[in-house]
């Protein structure tokens, strides 16, 4: 299997994981040196940069404190070289406000 090939299965594995609710395989995806950026609205726990494994760890959490994630589907994993791209759907409802997005 290619390099470019296993990127895809791992972001694969890593958002399978990630939709049953599994941080602990998750985790094991993520290395030591890691460079996790989410770009988001001001404000949100989960908007930033984090380069440890608790860093994410603590990103994953944080999630849940404010959206309430009510349909998550991955479609489609576009393998572009050093990146993976995943397009998708999902349905979300803010908290506290419960405004679906």
């Amino acid at each position: 299997m290619s390099a470019t090939a296993k990127a895809v299965e791992v972001v694969q594995t890593a958002y399978a994981a990630f939709g049953r609710g599994d941080l602990p395989a998750i985790l094991d995806l993520v290395s030591e040196d890691v460079d996790w950026k989410f770009f988001g609205a001001r404000g949100l726990p989960y908007t930033g940069v984090f380069r440890t494994k608790e860093e994410v760890a603590k990103w994953f959490t944080s999630i849940p404190e404010v959206d309430n994630i009510l349909v998550f589907e991955p479609r489609e994993f576009i393998n572009g070289g050093e990146n993976v791209t995943v397009l998708g759907w999902e349905r979300t409802q803010a908290r506290p406000s419960g405004k679906i997005f």
